[in-house]
């Protein structure tokens, strides 16, 4: 990667051009934060929760030299899969959060509901930060 110094704009040879190392700020890729809710959704069609959509995107990410990846998925999605919410390739949630990669947003049950926490606000915290 290089940037132009702009100290003469009509002419542009090497001494024009400074070359940045991992090192250096401009060379830094941002970290990536990832709603896994939406990715595994629109990855089965959004009617199955498929787990393999995040592992892609993740992957995708990786491939392009990023280091900073945090997917988001509501802890629930840890239970097994059922007629009324498929989750597929589930061990793909446990592999990510192994890598420090998969963050669980909290959710319970209180009297037979599920109640979760809001993860688009996790999302969102992280991404501003």
């Amino acid at each position: 990667i290089a940037s132009i110094n702009n100290n003469r704009p009509e002419s542009v040879d090497e001494a024009d051009f400074e070359l940045l190392t991992p090192a250096d700020d401009a060379y830094r890729l941002r970290p990536v934060v990832i709603d896994g809710s939406n990715v595994a959704m629109s990855h089965g069609n959004k009617v199955v929760f498929s787990c393999r959509g995040i592992k892609i995107c993740v992957d995708w990410f990786k491939a392009r030299g990023h280091k900073e990846i945090t997917v988001f998925v509501p802890l629930w999605r840890k239970e097994s899969s059922r007629p009324d919410n498929p989750i597929t390739d589930q061990e793909i949630l446990n592999e990510l959060e192994r890598e420090k990669i998969l963050v669980f947003t909290p959710s319970r049950h209180c009297n037979g509901k599920r109640i979760q926490c809001y993860d688009d606000r996790c999302i969102l915290k992280l991404a501003a930060e």
